[in-house]
C-alpha cells in the first residue's frame, strides 16, 4: 500500500502551498476524511472537479444615467450645430 501511494504521489511533481485559517483546515479535513482522501487528494479534486462561478451584480441609478444619456444627446446635437456651422463658412468662401 505504502508503494502505492509513493508511486501516486510522484504523479505529482509540482509543489503548491497554501495557508488555511483552523476553520478552513477542519472543513478540509472534515471532506478529505467523508470522501476517504488525504488533504492534498481533496483539495486536487475540489480543484478539478469543482467549478467557480464567477459573479458581478452591477448595481446603477437609473434616473441618473438616463439624465447622463439626455445630456450626452445634447452635446451630440450641439457638435453637429457646430459642425454645420463651420461646413457652411466653408461652402461661402
Amino acid at each position: 500500500m505504502r508503494k502505492r501511494r509513493m508511486e501516486q504521489e510522484l504523479n505529482h511533481p509540482c509543489f503548491v502551498g497554501v495557508r488555511l485559517s483552523d476553520i478552513e483546515l477542519e472543513l478540509l479535513d472534515r471532506k478529505a476524511e467523508i470522501l476517504g482522501v488525504s488533504r492534498s487528494e481533496c483539495l486536487r479534486k475540489l480543484l478539478v472537479e469543482k467549478e467557480i462561478v464567477h459573479r458581478v451584480e452591477v448595481v446603477a441609478d437609473m434616473e441618473e444615467l438616463r439624465s447622463l444619456v439626455g445630456a450626452y444627446g445634447k452635446i451630440g446635437v450641439n457638435l453637429n450645430q457646430i459642425a454645420r456651422y463651420f461646413n457652411l463658412i466653408k461652402e461661402v468662401s
